[in-house]
């Protein structure tokens, strides 16, 4: 009897001949039917094997002992054998082939991207089994800018041979998922928002091989990028507090406000009198954060904030509609009343007044 060898035996890519030589065992007397491969379809990343029993069965299933071979190995694979699977022991105590047993155990390693196959023979029965060969990461992916500002929308450019897809989303290994902008018609492109403090691997899901159309798969970027942790739209002081204008009538501005300080100020021009505006202040996690909107000098502001306390009930996110007797400029405060947040997401839409 001759000795298992330890390991997988690399097959080549040309017709090779196995003897099948493991449990389950073998009874007599079946037809051979058919072969069967579990699992029928491999899905393999580059680099990396994952392993097929083979069986030859007959109409009822039942394992039937015969030789095996493979053939039509295609390019990006490679095949061998697990030569210690399920082996008897010899009478010196060494371990040896299972004459009577009827399951084979092949590696099938990926060695090249390619959606490819290889084929099965046992007695006159044949059986082709795909494999698609993944990456492990997305190499070539490009940014438009690998240190974007706050709010910046980064376009993040696939490589040639993938897409992305409309359910494709950005994450980051620290920080919050990307906004999604825009997913190109063809896929080439998906635009998003990266959040502040988010840093770290990006992943970006639902992604397409150009070889594999049918897949979409989560890979992981080989680049990354730093994202800025300036606050342009906020000050923790009054006196330099930024300016913005209020958005034009049925216009929506959005924007991120870092959290650098339990109070946070942004200077907000209002163009004329019965200016009213819908805000929205979200933000991640279970911390209690409150607005509300001041004259320009802060007088009273504390006491009898314009448009009262609308936006400091505790919900999340708090909102608020506050219309302004008077043209000017007004003080809009973010308030962090108790637990932590990195950033807060500020949406502002003018509803008021209608057009003359």
């Amino acid at each position: 009897m001759n000795r298992i060898l330890r390991g997988a035996v690399v097959f080549a890519a040309s017709a090779l001949f196995v003897g099948c030589n493991t449990e389950p065992e073998a009874i007599e007397g079946g037809v051979p039917d058919h072969i069967i491969a579990n699992p029928s379809t491999v899905i393999v990343e580059n680099g990396d094997s994952t392993e097929v029993l083979v069986r030859l069965v007959d109409q009822q299933g039942t394992s039937l002992p015969n030789s095996i071979t493979f053939s039509g190995i295609g390019a990006g694979i490679s095949l061998g054998i697990d030569s210690l699977f399920r082996p008897v022991f010899a009478p010196d105590g060494s371990l040896t082939a299972n004459p009577n047993a009827t399951e084979l155990r092949v590696y099938v390693k990926g060695t090249g991207l390619a959606a490819t196959s290889f084929t099965i023979t046992a007695a006159d029965k044949t059986l082709e089994v795909p494999v698609t060969v993944l990456p492990t990461v997305l190499e070539g992916a490009t940014f438009s800018n690998t240190t974007p500002a706050t709010d910046e929308v980064v376009v993040l450019t696939a490589p040639a041979g993938f897409s992305f897809n409309e359910t494709s989303t950005v994450t980051f290994a620290i920080g919050q998922p990307g906004q999604i902008v825009d997913v190109a018609d063809d896929g080439s492109t998906i635009s998003f928002i990266p959040k502040p403090k988010a840093e770290g691997a990006i992943t970006v899901t639902d992604i397409t091989p150009g070889y594999a159309p049918t897949l979409r798969i989560p890979l992981t970027l080989s680049s990354e990028i730093t994202v800025s942790e300036d606050s342009p739209y906020s000050s923790d002081a009054p006196g330099t507090a930024p300016t913005i204008a209020a958005p034009a009538l049925g216009e929506t501005i959005n924007m991120t406000l870092i959290q650098i300080a339990p109070d946070q100020f942004t200077n907000i021009t209002i163009p004329e009198a019965g200016t009213t505006l819908d805000i929205t202040l979200n933000w991640v996690g279970g911390a209690d954060v409150d607005f509300f909107f001041c004259n320009a000098d802060l007088t009273g502001c504390a006491s009898a904030p314009l448009g009262g306390n609308q936006a400091r009930t505790g919900a999340h996110p708090e909102h608020m509609e506050v219309s302004f007797a008077a043209a000017g400029t007004y003080v809009f405060v973010s308030q962090l009343y108790s637990g932590a947040a990195d950033y807060y997401d500020l949406s502002i839409r003018r509803i008021a007044p209608p057009a003359p």
